[in-house]
């Protein structure tokens, strides 16, 4: 559900230049044992979080997911692969993120929503 929904954010936000958003979503349930899920979708720099909190404070949180930055490995090779540069830690030298809805200015340089 999370990639049929992001490939229509990414249609209806294509359709203007010069503007781009990151994305967090997350679904979250308790099955019939009443154990809890937690599935997450993130495109970008945006980040989940699950805190737990007591009546003694904090007791535990963690991230996640994983930002999507053009200098992790992983992601420079993908924006590689699709033609996309990375310079200066940036996609094209100008975007500090390397997945996101983004305009038709980046349309095949490396960017993208999935």
């Amino acid at each position: 559900i999370f990639h049929e929904t992001f490939a229509h954010l990414q249609q209806q936000h294509g359709q203007v230049n010069y503007v781009g958003s990151t994305a967090c979503a997350v679904v979250s349930w308790i099955d019939a044992d009443n154990k809890l899920h937690i599935t997450t979708a993130n495109l970008g720099d945006s980040s989940a979080y699950v805190v737990i909190v007591s009546d003694r404070g904090l007791e535990y949180y963690s991230r996640l997911n994983v930002l999507h930055k053009p200098t992790a490995f992983s992601e420079r090779e993908r924006i590689d692969f699709l033609g996309g540069i990375v310079r200066f830690g940036r996609l094209g030298a100008n975007l500090a993120l390397s997945r996101a809805f983004s305009d038709k200015e980046l349309d095949g340089k490396g960017i993208s929503y999935t």
